[in-house]
């Protein structure tokens, strides 16, 4: 058996260090794709209640944290190197759903996150996007969020579905103009020639647009 200070190289031995932590070195130079960790779960009982998964994490904090920013402590995190030449797609994160069945009263997502009641905080979000500033912008789509619509068949689905307590603001930034997101023209000499389309309960409403001057 490997010893309590082990770190395995993809070899058979596997156990915990001495810190009770799994720590996986894996190198692969070869042109065939490979996982580190693969899991293959296949469930078919009849499930009443309770969570079925097939990795779980439970996060336990307390004692005290400082530092600010420079203190993170999450139940999953990744940091990705990347040099070399690649024409593929590169992420922190892939999801994929297909199948079929009987889906009527389901709730399909690629990822939910919930967030419960935590007391006052300075910062809250359900999905927090960043970017460092840069010169070199992406020469197709340049983006925080990319929707990309597949398939033949039409479709009724919406960009951003609101429910439940309704948001103070549907949008709100930190200045009054930045980088020439807001444009400080005057709509009212403007004529407009397109519309985004909004739909409040049951009643579509129309963000009237206007060519860029």
């Amino acid at each position: 058996m490997a010893t309590e200070n082990s770190v395995f190289n993809g070899g058979p031995e596997f156990g915990p260090n001495r810190d009770g932590s799994f720590d996986l070195v894996n190198t692969n130079t070869s042109a065939t794709a490979d996982n580190v960790i693969d899991v293959k779960y296949t469930t078919s009982g009849s499930l009443a209640s309770g969570y079925d998964q097939g990795v779980y994490v439970a996060l336990n904090l307390s004692g005290t944290t400082s530092g600010g920013t420079a203190t993170q402590r999450h139940s999953f995190a990744t940091d990705i190197s990347i040099s070399g030449t690649h024409a593929s797609w590169i992420g922190g994160g892939y999801v994929y759903i297909s199948g079929s069945g009987t889906l009527t009263s389901g709730v399909v997502y690629g990822l939910n996150l919930d967030i419960q009641e935590l007391g006052q905080c300075d910062y809250i979000a359900n999905l927090f996007l960043q970017r460092s500033s840069t010169s070199t912008a992406a020469t197709t789509v340049d983006a925080y969020i990319l929707c990309a619509g597949q398939g033949t068949a039409s479709s009724a689905a919406t960009i951003m579905y609101v429910q439940g307590k309704a948001p103070t603001y549907f949008l709100q930034m930190a200045a009054d103009s930045a980088n020439g997101f807001l444009n400080l023209s005057n709509p009212a000499s403007m004529t407009a020639n397109r519309c985004l389309t909004v739909r409040l309960g049951t009643t579509n409403y129309n963000i009237p647009m206007v060519t860029a001057t």
